[in-house]
């Protein structure tokens, strides 16, 4: 059988006319993630994904940082509710520096604490065309600092 990832990675390298696609809500293994984001690596008309509400772990956190990396047509990112680790939003954040593409890039709710180092600011540097980064109820900076 095959996987919904693996359908969605084979819509994503095929379709040339897609320009909008929502996902959320469904049940991926972290494996279908890493197949949407090589999918989403090679298309080239998807201006705005919907990944809310699918439990991003930290690999499909590596994977949204390599489609970053390699999409140059993704305007709109939602990872609204996703339940991302520090460690994943960490991974996001750096890897978003590569990206000067994204207009909108949604991360509330998903309870970020990140005590950590994580330089928005350079993000916010290098990425020209951001105006929405939501990181409404993520309460940054809120939870035990690490020694």
């Amino acid at each position: 059988p095959v996987s919904f990832g693996s359908l969605v990675n084979w819509l994503l390298e095929q379709s040339e006319h897609l320009t909008s696609l929502d996902v959320s809500n469904n049940d991926f293994e972290e494996e279908g993630l890493i197949k949407i984001g090589e999918g989403l690596a090679k298309n080239n008309s998807l201006i705005s994904i919907n990944l809310s509400c699918i439990s991003i772990g930290i690999k499909g956190a590596r994977a949204i940082v390599s489609m970053l990396e390699q999409n140059k047509s993704l305007t709109s990112l939602n990872l609204e509710k996703n339940e991302i680790s520090d460690e994943g939003f960490k991974l996001i954040v750096d890897g978003s520096t590569e990206n000067n593409y994204l207009t909108s890039f949604q991360l509330q709710l998903n309870s970020i604490k990140c005590n950590e180092e994580v330089d928005i600011d350079n993000m916010l540097k290098h990425n020209k065309c951001l105006v929405l980064l939501d990181l409404n109820r993520d309460p940054i900076g809120e939870g035990e600092k690490k020694n």
